[in-house]
């Protein structure tokens, strides 16, 4: 989501989490970019998200709810574990049913989306 598209957010009831994940190198986000098929033009509007997330956290501290900085994608995926099993609650984590192939397609649809997106 765009900067624009979470301030939209932020005016409604709907009372949404805000977790920013930014790289730590400049050059393993490159890489990774180029790996998932992103041309020079994607590359650099993504730079550009990330830079204008960092800027909006800099200018105002607490307007999201989490910032996690990393490049390793286990790491990642783990604090957001953690995040969302200390935000739910364990039992509600565990009580959560996902059919198999639902990962699977919820997987392969963000690394579509991957080139448009900031992570």
């Amino acid at each position: 989501m765009n900067l624009d598209g979470v301030r939209t957010m932020k005016l409604t009831t709907l009372r949404p989490r805000y977790i920013v994940i930014t790289p730590r190198s400049p050059e393993s986000y490159k890489a990774h970019l180029e790996a998932k098929g992103c041309d020079d033009l994607e590359i650099q509007e993504a730079f550009h998200r990330v830079e204008q997330f960092a800027i909006m956290n800099r200018e105002q501290p607490g307007y999201f709810d989490m910032v996690i900085s990393a490049d390793n994608e286990d790491e990642t995926y783990e604090i957001l574990r953690k995040l969302v099993v200390e935000f739910l609650g364990e039992n509600e984590v565990k009580s959560a049913k996902f059919r198999q192939g639902s990962m699977s397609s919820i997987t392969s649809t963000l690394e579509q989306r991957v080139c448009k997106q900031i992570f």
